[in-house]
């Protein structure tokens, strides 16, 4: 899988998930650290290449 397309996969499913479980403004301050780990996820973890 192209790591790109992973970082979105990973991104929209987590903070969709997280929009569902948290009220708004929590969701809204938990998009950050989703996006970090999302990009660690794709980019440094190695699992995609």
């Amino acid at each position: 899988m192209d790591p790109k397309k992973a970082f979105w996969t990973v991104f929209s499913l987590t903070t969709t998930a997280a929009g569902f479980a948290m009220p708004f403004v929590w969701s809204m301050v938990a998009t950050v650290p989703l996006f970090v780990f999302s990009w660690w996820l794709a980019y440094r973890s190695g699992l995609f290449y």
